[in-house]
């Protein structure tokens, strides 16, 4: 249909449009996002960690909106696989591996998707701010990367200052 290699998948799509202005519109979209679970945000406490994976915390006031962008980030099935690390300094971006609401086996790579679609929306939160930062994509094998569960995978690190 897109002219995709046989066993070619497309990973994901994007529609763009318009709000709508009618009242049936508005409340379609109502369904639509509750039926979905997009008003069903994971609290701060879940996703951010200070030094620790076993130290839920609340994010410093120069961080705070940034995870807060972080929560609002649309992700496949609603899943928010992130995970925020504040540690030595720096902000880590992991991604929980094996989350069931994937599904099983190549869907589970939605993950990276939606850690992808995080960063962007923090890059954009960070502009908006009038911040500076840059994202710095991690292996998983770098030597400095925190200890953390084995069920997370390290994604990224964002450098506040530019580094």
């Amino acid at each position: 249909r897109f002219g995709l290699p046989e066993g070619a998948r497309i990973g994901a799509f994007l529609i763009f449009g318009r709000p709508t202005t009618t009242l049936g519109g508005r409340a379609f979209n109502t369904l639509l996002r509750l039926g979905a679970g997009a008003t069903r945000k994971l609290p701060v406490e879940r996703i951010f960690f200070r030094d620790s994976f076993e130290n839920p915390a609340t994010p410093s006031p120069l961080i705070s909106p940034l995870i807060e962008a972080a929560r609002h980030a649309p992700s496949a099935v609603n899943a928010q696989p992130w995970r925020f690390l504040w540690h030595g300094g720096r902000l880590y971006l992991f991604v929980t591996r094996d989350n069931r609401r994937y599904g099983t086996g190549v869907q589970q790579r939605y993950r990276l998707y939606d850690g992808g679609i995080c960063m962007a929306n923090i890059a954009l939160a960070l502009e908006a701010l009038g911040m500076e930062g840059r994202w710095v994509m991690l292996s998983g094998t770098e030597r400095d990367i925190p200890e953390h569960p084995a069920n997370l995978q390290p994604l990224a690190t964002l450098n506040m200052r530019g580094d």
